[in-house]
């Protein structure tokens, strides 16, 4: 018994740095049948602080009755599989966008947020992420929408899903330098960079594997992101003198 409570006591002690890490979009992606992921439509997340919980996944299916299959993808894998979505009512086949046009990792669309947040001396505490096709172009655009405290809607940047060019930046007036070297679409490229934002670590899950310190709180992770969004830094610990 006193083992058994020392062990609670550890897992509810972990750092904030030992919450559940967050799964890329490339990466859960991934985790989709081969078959379904080639007829992707839409992706949607919600209330990223700043890598979201949680990617919603629309794809065409042709054997359902509105044409259409959600996948729900976290941390743990595949969380939910279903033919009704929040986010579309259903789907047709000239709706396909296909995975293939999906280079940028979410990782990197952070990157270039970051460098737009910190340019207009803005504070974000949550993000929207929407990627679609439009009707006027057939290259997918991610849409990152900057929300403050108050859920009020600060500012939008469109980002090309394929080559992490910025369509538009509606609500940043100013436009980073560093902007202008986009981050490239392969994480492993960025290997041994300093990366412009610090988000969670990311994992390449599999379906039903269990995920780092998935038993510490998910409320931990909101000093994170105000470190990154304008929060006071933690200040480091004084190491005494010898």
């Amino acid at each position: 018994m006193r083992i058994l409570f020392a062990i609670l006591f550890v897992l509810a002690s972990l750092p904030p740095a030992m919450a559940e890490p967050a799964v890329t979009v490339l990466n859960a992606l991934k985790l989709l049948p081969k078959d379904q992921v080639k007829n992707l439509v839409r992706i949607e997340a919600r209330e990223g602080d700043p890598a979201p919980e949680q990617w919603y996944i629309q794809v065409y299916d042709p054997q359902s009755e509105n044409g259409l299959r959600e996948y729900a993808v976290g941390a743990k894998g595949i969380t939910a599989t279903r033919n009704l979505s929040q986010f579309l009512s259903g789907a047709q086949a000239g709706d396909v966008v296909g995975s293939k046009l999906v280079k940028v990792d979410s990782d990197d669309l952070l990157k270039l947020t970051q460098q737009y947040v910190e340019a207009n001396h803005l504070t974000v505490t949550k993000i929207n992420y929407t990627l679609l096709k439009e009707a006027t172009n057939p290259v997918p655009v991610w849409k990152l929408a900057c929300f403050d405290d108050a859920d009020k809607k600060l500012a939008e940047l469109v980002i090309n899903a394929r080559n992490a060019t910025v369509v538009s930046h509606d609500g940043f007036d100013k436009v980073p330098d560093s902007a202008n070297a986009k981050p490239s679409a392969s994480p492993q490229a960025q290997a041994g960079a300093k990366p412009a934002i610090a988000v969670r670590p990311a994992t390449a899950v599999t379906k039903g594997s269990p995920s780092p310190g998935a038993s510490a709180s998910p409320q931990k992770r909101a000093p994170l992101f105000q470190r990154m969004f304008g929060g006071k830094k933690d200040q480091p610990t004084p190491v005494p003198a010898h």
